[in-house]
């Protein structure tokens, strides 16, 4: 319902006809790409995941991954990718497994909102861009940015603060881990997260190419950063943000210049590559998924969540 109403606010004549000039060879570039985004994904959570399973490859982590997609596509902001990830572990206790992946999608967060601020305060000083809203939306993203940051120097931060939370405090023993996490591995992550941004952005790129050649890159990248950014800030009402990036994009691209029907389409045809692809192709590991692990959680099977 919510992808229908921002068609309809974008025009939804302007999309349909935008969509019909799509160029098959940059769809093609940028689906080709999909591999090495889930590559850098699981590469992201691998040294996370190794410090509650030791010993595992890069295999078993891309297999995590692509195991959570499934869980993730019905859940909003893809909750159900940590608990996917978990239940597909043949060994480790699966909280803290599904905590290692909640943890590793904080340095993509920290890229997005590094890269978007940087994207906005630009923009804006250049002159190509103007909304009310620009300064309340930098400023949340600062604050969103520094409290990040400092969780991901320090991840012991997130047992010491379910220490401090009744509902919380049961499960501080199984975020123990998160105190031997150094932070040049910390730091290490973020670059990856950063890497893997910078493909994930050129998919976009490619696809907004693809609907409109003679984009401006240079504003299309801004318009890519803004909408990634916007939809990380955006309260996740909606299963997948489905509605929130498109609605981002169309205002973004609009904004600079691009057509909001380009960048609605191109962030619709984000969405289905990667995301309802690789679940639709993932679905068949959902029968391979662990409902039992090795290290039993008597305390909190009545409690355990999913992401």
């Amino acid at each position: 319902m919510v992808i229908w109403f921002v068609a309809a606010r974008v025009d939804a004549g302007a999309i349909i006809e935008t969509a019909r000039g799509a160029r098959p060879l940059l769809v093609a570039i940028a689906l080709a790409l999909l591999p090495l985004n889930i590559a850098l994904e699981a590469a992201t959570w691998l040294p996370l995941l190794r410090r509650v399973v030791p010993g595992t490859g890069l295999r078993q982590a891309v297999v995590g991954v692509l195991s959570g997609y499934p869980l993730g596509i019905i859940t909003p902001a893809r909750v159900g990718d940590f608990a996917g990830r978990a239940f597909s572990m043949p060994d480790g206790d699966r909280v803290r497994i599904a905590v290692s992946a909640a943890a590793a999608r904080l340095p993509d967060l920290i890229a997005i909102l590094l890269a978007g601020t940087a994207a906005l305060v630009a923009s804006v000083a250049a002159g190509i861009l103007e909304f009310a809203g620009w300064a309340a939306m930098g400023g949340i993203a600062a604050v969103l940015l520094v409290l990040l940051t400092l969780v991901v120097l320090d991840p012991a931060i997130i047992r010491r603060v379910a220490a401090a939370l009744p509902l919380a405090s049961r499960w501080e023993p199984k975020l123990d881990f998160l105190t031997t996490i150094p932070a040049p591995v910390m730091l290490r992550v973020v670059l990856l997260a950063v890497a893997r941004l910078g493909v994930y952005s050129s998919q976009f790129l490619l696809l907004a190419l693809s609907f409109e050649p003679g984009l401006s890159v240079g504003r299309a990248f801004a318009a890519i950063l803004l909408t990634l950014m916007a939809k990380s800030i955006i309260p996740p009402v909606t299963v997948l943000d489905l509605g929130i990036r498109e609605g981002a994009a169309a205002f973004f691209f609009g904004r600079l210049g691009l057509g909001a029907a380009v960048g609605f389409n191109a962030a619709l045809l984000l969405f289905a590559i990667n995301l309802a692809l690789p679940a639709a192709v993932a679905s068949p590991l959902v029968s391979r998924y662990r409902l039992r692990t090795r290290s039993p959680l008597p305390e909190v099977a009545a409690a355990e969540p999913s992401s």
